[in-house]
């Protein structure tokens, strides 16, 4: 897996990735609901996940997901519910799954990863934004 948060040490991301730990989901499971409170940051360590949210009278998909990419970082930083439910779109998904309360305890302890770190997530999301934003642009 490609370095996910550009600005830390290869040694801080594999620390970071290593204390939060790997849950393993199954094709189709829910990981994260539209509207619930993950307290949590996701990063995916092998498989792929689906974006969906939700529209009147159906489930929209947003974009899709592979090994490296980050999901959770919007209730993150804003401390909000989820705004989209992200599924397992692989047989098996491993997700490094960092929990709020050890990130923030982290990140109050060391204002230099604080920084860096922020700037990473700030890297994630201008990335995305330059990505095409529905499925269908990708054409999947």
């Amino acid at each position: 897996m490609q370095q996910v948060f550009h600005y830390l040490s290869e040694f801080e991301e594999h620390a970071l990735l290593r204390k939060g730990g790997v849950r393993q989901f199954r094709r189709n499971e829910v990981i994260v609901e539209e509207g619930s409170f993950p307290n949590s940051l996701f990063v995916i360590k092998s498989g792929g996940v689906l974006v969906k949210q939700k529209n009147s009278d159906s489930d929209l998909p947003i974009r899709k997901l592979s090994a490296g990419g980050v999901f959770g970082e919007m209730s993150f930083l804003e401390d909000i519910a989820a705004t989209a439910t992200v599924v397992a779109d692989s047989e098996l998904v491993d997700i490094f799954v960092i929990e709020r309360v050890f990130l923030e305890r982290l990140l109050e302890n060391n204002m230099e990863f604080f920084g860096r770190f922020y700037k990473s997530l700030a890297w994630i999301l201008s990335q995305r934004l330059r990505e095409p934003s529905t499925i269908a642009n990708q054409n999947l």
